[in-house]
């Protein structure tokens, strides 16, 4: 749905950079995660 580089609107922190994208199995269920980085908050990941 996204691409790395792209910026979007995270409820929480506002606009937000997509930096990765990556798969993580919890619980031997296996999902998609966006690793984001708040524009306005450069401590936060």
């Amino acid at each position: 749905m996204f691409s790395i580089g792209d910026v979007i609107i995270y409820s929480v922190h506002g606009l937000s950079r997509v930096d990765d994208i990556c798969e993580k199995t919890i619980a031997n269920v296996t999902r998609t995660y966006y690793a984001l980085h708040p524009l306005e908050q450069s401590n936060l990941k």
